[in-house]
């Protein structure tokens, strides 16, 4: 065993600036907040190689006087609070006095500085922590911070960055966040001698995003401004023709600072649910001021997480706020209030018997007669905001889809009227005495099930005589089941087929989005996608999957993007996603002719290695007994 020993000064101070600076985007993060901080207007940032090679950041700010310049790059040194209670009511986005200390212990750093009371600049050279110079320079007034040859000391570390262009991109995502926090502030970005972003600093809001991002991000908008007690909301949110795949336009600000708040995000998701497409992000550039001493950002060192004192408060603001935004917009989902039949199925994943008196009721994907769902919620455009319930995390998947005429579904034999029932639900069938096995043999399936019919477009029912129940199915679930366990088989095998489109698609995405298409083509491909990436952020569709081809709409490919962007790095993983996706994209707008064709998809699933749930972990078979269906018919 070896003997425990004290690291020395240059070993800590290496890993400590290796925690703090972990790539190119971090010195770059540290050095614009830094200029802002110094009342900077205009600000300037070069990189070469994804800021590996050379980051150079330039303003206009105060500048750094001579008698500080000994220590600027002294660890814990810092001119933004002077004792602990300070950073209870801090105004500026650095405070800790770590991000230069930790530059010049990874790379090699000069900074020239001219303040406004001086006449001649003066610079200062470090090299991977060891003193190099310091002297006069002529230059304008502020600070220029140059660094170069990042982790040349550290070769391990350098060899984990990724590639120049995923280190650019996320210079570039930076740079457009912090251009739209500070609209007033003029940014540039230079990557390898080509101007990628360039702000004019107006003080408008709309036209820095315009500058920033495009035409529709920018006018297709709706404007926030309220105020409650000391909580002030206000900025630009997306209407429903204003929606993203990636989360680069979901941008949330706390008294000035780039923030993220996961409660936040998912409460302004719900409120979009059902104004925009399922599987997009709502765009929104939500500015929030705070009494400062109810907000933390101690709470992790990027102080980028914020923590409310006052959560509720600030939750009613951006709800209420948003909410009469969008109602006043007329982009609130409004639902017909007609009743319809109901037949209701509850999910015995989701019971819950914690009140035995009543009896607790889920819905399971029943179209249009769910009462209860986001959209009915959100269904009356005159509802006063405090009447309104969120209930988009209830964990459902509600679809919404045009009525169909029954006659070109099922047989005549089948047809039939059922009326308004509640079916309490007995177990989901599993391999117990009461096995899928048992109750739909493979063999001979159709000897003592009798097939009665298709009630709302989705489920399909089935008189088991031995047992005296029903069984009923949901035939989306199946479809799904069936679609993928052939596309998985297909894609094993690489024997996946691929149908040309009449009319390439043509998609736009953001650079980040964009990288992620990029590192999974491979799989895109295989998966039957004819694939082409052209210019910084165009995608060209040419072939689909023939198995699904006629089934394929434009707006899918964006579905399977979401699917990649917030999936995991694991290969595997990935791969299973999009096929679950493709799955569920091509069972959403299958169309059943007869009731032939679902007892053959019926016969694949039971051939299934999952022959119980859907891709998506859903029951396809649920069985109710004879007394319970009776008491269901006879419910008052």
């Amino acid at each position: 065993m070896k003997k425990i020993i004290k690291l020395d000064n240059k070993t800590i101070e290496n890993i400590a600036a290796g925690e703090i600076i972990n790539r190119p985007v971090s010195i770059i993060k540290e050095l614009v907040e830094n200029s802002i901080d110094a009342g900077a207007t205009d600000i300037v940032v070069e990189i070469k190689r994804g800021g590996k090679d050379y980051i150079r950041v330039t303003d206009n700010g105060s500048g750094i006087f001579d008698e500080d310049l000994p220590d600027v790059f002294k660890k814990h040194f810092t001119s933004k609070i002077t004792n602990f209670e300070d950073l209870f009511s801090l105004d500026t986005r650095g405070f800790r006095g770590e991000a230069l200390n930790s530059i010049q212990n990874v790379s090699e750093v000069s900074l020239t500085t001219k303040t406004h009371e001086e006449n001649l600049g003066l610079n200062i050279k470090y090299s991977f922590g060891e003193f190099v110079s310091k002297g006069e320079a002529v230059t304008n007034y502020g600070t220029t911070i140059e660094s170069s040859n990042l982790f040349k000391n550290m070769p391990v570390r350098r060899d984990f960055l990724a590639s120049d262009r995923t280190e650019e991109n996320q210079i570039i995502a930076l740079i457009e966040t912090m251009a739209v926090a500070y609209y007033s502030t003029s940014f540039r970005l230079i990557s390898n001698g080509r101007i990628v972003i360039n702000t004019s600093g107006s003080g408008n809001l709309k036209t820095t995003i315009l500058e920033v991002y495009d035409l529709n991000t920018a006018t297709k908008t709706i404007e926030l401004d309220k105020t409650f007690d000391d909580y002030k909301i206000y900025g630009l949110i997306g209407n429903s023709d204003n929606s993203n795949v990636g989360k680069n336009k979901s941008l949330l600000f706390v008294n000035g600072r780039i923030t993220e708040n996961r409660e936040l995000e998912k409460l302004i998701e719900g409120i979009y649910y059902g104004v925009i497409p399922k599987n997009r992000r709502p765009v929104y550039f939500i500015f929030l001021t705070v009494p400062k001493d109810s907000v933390d950002v101690n709470i992790h060192p990027s102080k980028k997480f914020v923590k409310f004192n006052d959560f509720d408060k600030v939750k009613y603001l951006v709800e209420s706020s948003i909410y009469e935004a969008l109602k006043s917009n007329k982009d609130v989902v409004s639902a017909s209030t007609e009743e319809s039949i109901s037949f209701t199925v509850e999910d015995e994943e989701e019971f819950s018997d914690e009140d035995n008196s009543t009896d607790v009721q889920k819905f399971v994907e029943v179209e249009d007669t769910v009462k209860n769902s986001p959209q009915n919620i959100k269904s009356s455009l005159n509802m006063d905001y405090d009447e309104v319930k969120t209930a988009a995390d209830d964990g459902y998947d509600y679809e919404f889809e045009n009525e169909s005429n029954s006659d070109d579904i099922i047989d005549s034999d089948f047809q039939f009227e059922i009326p308004n029932i509640v079916v309490k639900k007995e177990e989901v069938i599993k391999k117990t005495e009461t096995s899928i096995e048992a109750l739909l043999p493979i063999d001979g399936m159709w000897n003592f099930n009798i097939p009665l019919g298709i009630v709302f477009n989705n489920y399909f029912l089935i008189e088991n005589k031995p047992k005296n129940c029903m069984i009923v199915v949901n035939i989306k679930n199946a479809i799904e089941r069936s679609l993928y366990d052939k596309i998985n088989s297909d894609y094993t095998n690489k024997s996946v087929g691929t149908q040309t489109v009449l009319e390439p698609f043509v998609y736009n995405y953001d650079r980040g989005t964009l990288e992620k298409i990029e590192e999974n083509i491979e799989i895109l491909s295989k998966l039957g996608f004819d694939i082409s990436i052209m210019g910084e952020n165009t995608v060209v569709l040419r072939g689909v999957p023939s198995l699904i081809s006629d089934k394929f709409i434009k707006s899918n490919f964006d579905d399977l993007v979401y699917t990649i962007e917030g999936g995991k790095s694991h290969k595997n993983i990935t791969e299973k996603s999009l096929i679950s996706s493709l799955s569920k994209i091509a069972s959403n707008s299958s169309k059943l002719v007869n009731v032939n064709e679902i007892k053959g998809i019926l016969l694949d699933v039971l051939n299934s290695e999952n022959p119980l749930t859907s891709p998506q972990g859903k029951n396809i078979f649920t069985i109710v007994d004879e007394d319970r269906f009776i008491e269901g018919i006879l419910h008052e």
